[in-house]
C-alpha cells in the first residue's frame, strides 16, 4: 500500500507553488554564495559545497551545476576568479554548513508563507484518505518540507504545531457542518443494517458500531470526526476509547478501499497486493459496491485464483504466504478475529468443503458432520441464531441431496447424528428441501423463451412483453439469468437472502410497470421463502412484502443519487458567465479554466467537495480528457481556492475598522458591489480598479490587491500578468471614457420635482451618481447638478445657501454658494435662454 511519505509527496507536487519555492531556493543559494566570497573561501570550495547542499544543485551534472553557480554570481553582483585548491576538510564544510543554515533560517517567514497552506491541506488530505491523526502528527513531524528548508529547530517545533492546530481546526469547522448530514445518514444506515439482523439481540455492538462507521466513512464520504462523535451522541454510556478504536480502524480499512479504487487493471498488476487490489475492483465495479462482504471475498478470490495460471495448485501457499490478512478490507474490519481469518476463508474457497460428488462413494455421516461445521462460515446472520437448527439442518439435506444421496440414507443420517427421532418432521424436512431444488431448477431453466435474452428485454415494458407471450414469471427467470451470467457464484446460492432482494430492486428498477403483486407472488416461492416457512424467525413473517418493501427504498436512495447526479451534471454543462480575455488560448488551459468554473459553480450551489470532485472526474472520463485524475485534483484546487476568495468578499464585514489601505479598499467596494447584485463577475475588476485610481491609490498598490483577493486572478490559464496588462489597461480605458461622457453630459430637468431644495438637490446628486458609477462625485458632477436646479427654476438666492450649508466643496472657496451660483447663471442658463 502506498505509504504516508509517498502519498505526502504526491499531494505536494500536484499542488504546491513550485516557482516560488523554487526562487527561494535560489534566494538562499544566492544569500550563502555572497557570505561565502565575504569571507574569503575558494570559489571551487564554495561551488562543491553548493553542488552538495543545494535542493536544486544537487540534481544538475557537473557542468550545469558550475553553470547554475556562475548565475548566482551574476545574481549577486560577483566577481569571483578561484586563486587556490578546494578546501575539502571537516572544518571548512561545517562552517559553510553554518553559513548555509543562516541563509535558510533568514527566509524562514518567506517559506512559511510557502509551505503553511498547503500543509494544512496535504494533513487534511492524508486523514481524509484514512490514516489516523495522531500518526499524521508524528510523521509530519520527521518530514515536512519546511523542516527540511529551515534549520533552527525551535521554529521548526513551532511551525509544526502551528500547522497541525490549524488543520485540526479548520476540520472541526467542517465537521460541525457536516454534522446535522452525518446524524440523518447515521439513522438512516442503523435502520438499514437493523432490518438486515434476523436475531439482532445476537450481534455485538462492537460490530453494530463497526458496519455504521465504514458505510459512513466509505460509502458515504464522511470525516472521521464527525463519525466518532455522531457515535459518541447516540450512546447512552459510550466506551470513547472503544468507539475511537473502531473508527480508527474504520479509517484504515477506508484508506485500502481507496487503494484498491486507484488500482491498475489485472493486465497491469506486478504482485499480489496490485492483483488483489484489481480483482477486488473489478468486482466491486461490476456489481455497483461501495463495501465488500465475507462471502463477495470468497467470490473474488475464487476468481483470481481460477484466472492465475499455476496459482490454483498452491491456493493455500499463495494467499498466506502473500499476507490476505494485511491487505484485505473485510479481514481488518474490528470486529473479526483477523489471527483466523485465513484459515476461515481457505476453508470457503475450497472445492473440498463443498463435497463434490466425483464418482467416490460419500460417507453421508461424514459429510452431515463436516457440512454442518462448514455453515459456521458462511454470512448469513440466521444461522447465528440458536431458533434456526431446523434451517441448519435443511442446508445439510440439500447439499445431501445434491450429491446424490438417498432419502433414507439422509433420514437415518439425520436420526443417528441430529438425532431427530420424529418421522414426520423428517418427512417434512426432506419435502421442503426437494421443493426448494425443485423451485431452483425452475428458475435457472429459460431455455424454453430462449430467445427473450436479457437484451433484448431492454428499453421495453412488461405490458409489451406480455403481448408477445411471456408471463412475469419468464421476464423474472431471465433477469435472473443476467444475474448468474454476471455474477456465477449465486447459482448455487438462490436460497440466500440478497438473492431476493437483488431481484426485486433489478426487475422494479428495469420495469417501472412490474406488478407488485405479482412480484410478491413470484418471491413468495422462492428458494429463500420455501426455507424459511414454518421456522420460527423474524425474517419469515410477512416475507416477501418486507423483501419488496426494502428494494424499494433501496430503489428511492438509488434515483434520489441519480437525480441528484443529474442536477450536477446539468449545473456543470451549463455555460455562466465565462470571460475568456486574459486567458491562454490554448485548449491545454481552455478546457482545465472551463472545467474549473464549473466546478466552482457546484461549489456555489452548496455541493460538498467530493460530490463535486466525483461529477468533474466523470465528466473529465466522459469527454476523454488527458489525465483525468490529476485534471480533476487541479481543477478542484483551483475551484476551492476561488470560492475561498468568494467567500472572504462576501462576508467582509470592514473589520480594520479606518484603516482603508488598497487592500482593504479592494475588499469594501467588491463587498458593496456583490450586496449590490448578488453576485460576483469578472468584469467587477476593472470597476474596481478605476474607481480606486480616481481615488488616489498607487497603482502597484492596486495591482497587489486584486493579485491577492480577486477570485479571478487566480482562475486556471490566467497568467502572472492578467492584471498588469489586461485589467489595469481596461480599467484606465474605462476611465477615460467615462471622464469624456461626463463631459458631454448635459444638465436634466426632472418630470417630477420635489419640493424641498435639499431634497432635490440629493437626489439629482444620486441620479448623476448613477449614471457615472465608477467617477467619484466631482465638481463637473456638482456643476450638473446645480444647473438642473436652476432649469427646475428653483431660485439662485436658495441655491447659494444650499450650496453655502451641504455641498461636500463648500471649504474649496470662499463664498462657494455665490461663486458656483454665478458660474451657472453665466455658462448654463445664459445659453438656455
Amino acid at each position: 500500500m502506498k505509504s504516508m511519505e509517498n502519498l505526502y509527496r504526491k499531494f505536494y507536487q500536484k499542488n504546491s507553488n513550485s516557482d516560488k519555492e523554487k526562487d527561494l531556493i535560489g534566494e538562499v543559494d544566492a544569500l550563502s554564495v555572497a557570505t561565502m566570497k565575504e569571507n574569503g573561501y575558494f570559489k571551487s570550495t564554495a561551488v562543491d559545497f553548493i553542488r552538495s547542499i543545494s535542493p536544486f544543485a544537487s540534481k544538475l551534472d557537473t557542468k550545469n551545476s558550475k553553470l547554475y553557480f556562475e548565475n548566482l554570481c551574476k545574481d549577486c553582483g560577483i566577481e569571483w576568479e578561484d586563486e587556490g585548491e578546494e578546501d575539502k576538510s571537516k572544518e571548512t564544510h561545517d562552517k559553510l554548513l553554518n553559513i548555509y543554515k543562516d541563509a535558510s533560517n533568514d527566509f524562514a517567514d518567506e517559506f512559511e508563507e510557502c509551505y503553511f497552506d498547503l500543509d494544512v491541506q496535504i494533513l487534511s488530505d492524508l486523514v481524509d484518505r484514512g490514516f489516523i491523526c495522531d500518526k499524521v502528527y508524528e510523521f509530519f513531524k520527521d518530514n515536512s518540507f519546511y523542516g527540511k528548508r529551515i534549520y533552527d529547530r525551535d521554529k521548526v517545533h513551532d511551525y509544526i504545531e502551528r500547522v497541525f492546530d490549524k488543520m485540526k481546526s479548520v476540520r472541526k469547522e467542517k465537521s460541525e457542518l457536516e454534522k446535522s448530514k452525518v446524524m440523518e445518514k447515521y439513522k438512516e444506515i442503523k435502520d438499514i443494517l437493523g432490518n438486515n439482523y434476523i436475531d439482532a439481540e445476537k450481534i455485538s455492538q462492537k460490530q453494530k458500531d463497526g458496519e455504521i462507521a465504514l458505510n459512513l466513512l466509505v460509502t458515504e464520504g464522511f470525516m472521521s470526526e464527525t463519525v466518532l462523535e455522531v457515535l459518541k451522541q447516540n450512546q447512552t454510556e459510550p466506551n470513547e476509547s472503544e468507539l475511537k478504536k473502531t473508527v480508527d480502524a474504520c479509517s484504515q480499512i477506508k484508506r485500502i478501499y481507496k487503494e484498491i479504487d486507484e488500482s491498475p487493471s489485472i493486465g497491469d498488476a506486478s504482485d499480489f497486493e496490485s492483483t488483489y487490489f484489481a480483482y477486488v475492483k473489478r468486482f466491486m465495479g461490476r456489481n455497483s459496491l461501495h463495501i465488500i462482504t465475507f462471502d463477495d471475498e470468497c467470490q473474488i478470490l475464487k476468481e483470481m485464483l481460477k484466472e492465475i495460471a499455476d496459482a490454483g495448485h498452491s491456493a493455500d501457499l499463495y494467499i498466506r504466504n502473500n499476507g490476505l490478512n494485511a491487505i484485505s478490507p473485510v479481514s481488518l474490519e474490528p470486529w473479526r478475529d483477523n489471527s483466523k481469518y485465513l484459515s476461515i476463508v481457505l476453508s470457503n474457497i475450497s472445492d473440498n468443503n463443498l463435497h463434490k460428488n466425483k464418482g467416490k462413494e460419500i460417507d453421508a455421516e461424514d459429510m452431515f458432520i463436516d457440512y454442518f461445521a462448514a455453515l459456521k462460515n458462511i454470512s448469513d446472520s440466521l444461522l447465528s441464531t440458536e431458533k434456526s437448527m431446523e434451517y441448519k439442518y435443511i442446508l445439510v439435506v440439500r447439499e445431501m441431496l445434491i450429491n446424490h444421496i438417498s432419502e433414507q440414507v439422509i433420514k437415518e443420517t439425520l436420526q443417528s447424528t441430529a438425532k431427530i427421532s420424529d418421522k414426520v418432521q423428517l418427512e417434512l424436512m426432506i419435502d421442503k428441501t426437494k421443493n426448494m431444488l425443485k423451485k431452483e431448477w425452475e428458475l435457472k431453466n429459460t431455455s424454453a423463451k430462449s430467445k427473450f435474452t436479457p437484451m433484448i428485454l431492454r428499453n421495453r415494458s412488461v405490458k409489451e412483453l406480455k403481448k408477445e407471450g411471456l408471463t412475469a414469471f419468464d421476464i423474472y427467470k431471465i433477469v435472473l439469468e443476467r444475474k448468474i451470467y454476471d455474477m456465477p457464484s449465486i447459482s448455487d446460492r438462490l436460497y440466500e437472502s440478497f438473492v431476493d432482494l437483488d431481484m426485486a430492486e433489478s426487475c422494479l428498477k428495469q420495469y417501472r410497470d412490474f406488478d407488485r403483486d405479482e412480484l410478491k407472488e413470484i418471491i413468495n416461492g422462492s428458494p429463500r421463502a420455501i426455507l424459511l416457512s414454518n421456522l420460527d424467525v423474524v425474517e419469515a413473517k410477512d416475507y416477501a412484502e418486507s423483501v419488496i418493501q426494502k428494494a424499494e427504498k433501496r430503489l428511492e436512495k438509488a434515483y434520489k443519487i441519480q437525480n441528484e447526479k443529474d442536477r450536477m451534471e446539468s449545473a456543470f454543462n451549463q455555460e455562466g458567465d465565462i470571460t475568456k480575455q486574459g486567458i491562454e488560448s490554448s485548449e491545454k488551459l481552455e478546457y482545465p479554466y472551463q472545467y474549473s468554473k464549473s466546478a466552482l459553480k457546484l461549489l456555489l450551489l452548496g455541493y460538498d467537495d467530493l460530490s463535486v470532485r466525483n461529477i468533474v472526474s466523470d465528466m473529465a472520463i466522459k469527454y476523454n480528457m488527458k489525465d483525468p485524475e490529476s485534471l480533476t485534483n487541479d481543477v478542484l484546487t483551483s475551484a476551492k481556492k476561488i470560492y475561498n476568495r468568494m467567500m472572504n468578499i462576501k462576508n467582509y464585514d470592514g473589520s480594520s475598522g479606518d484603516r482603508r489601505d488598497a487592500q482593504e479598499e479592494y475588499m469594501r467596494i467588491m463587498h458593496i458591489k456583490y450586496l449590490a447584485n448578488n453576485s460576483l463577475k469578472p468584469s467587477m475588476d476593472i470597476d474596481v480598479i478605476a474607481e480606486m485610481t480616481l481615488n488616489k491609490f498607487a497603482k502597484q498598490d492596486i495591482v497587489l490587491a486584486v493579485s491577492k483577493h480577486s477570485p479571478f486572478a487566480i482562475e486556471m490559464g490566467r497568467n502572472e500578468k492578467y492584471v498588469t496588462n489586461y485589467l489595469v489597461p481596461q480599467a484606465d480605458g474605462k476611465i477615460v471614457t467615462a471622464q469624456k461622457n461626463i463631459a458631454k453630459t448635459k444638465p436634466i430637468v426632472k418630470s417630477e420635482v420635489k419640493e424641498d431644495i435639499l431634497e432635490e438637490y440629493r437626489d439629482l446628486q444620486e441620479r448623476y451618481k448613477k449614471e457615472h458609477p465608477i467617477i467619484p462625485y466631482n465638481m463637473r458632477m456638482e456643476e450638473l447638478v446645480v444647473a438642473s436646479l436652476a432649469m427646475e427654476k428653483f431660485d439662485l438666492d436658495k441655491i447659494q445657501v444650499l450650496l453655502d450649508a451641504h455641498s461636500p466643496f463648500k471649504n474649496s472657496q470662499k463664498n462657494y454658494g455665490e461663486s458656483m451660483a454665478n458660474r451657472i447663471a453665466n455658462n448654463f442658463l445664459s445659453k438656455s435662454v
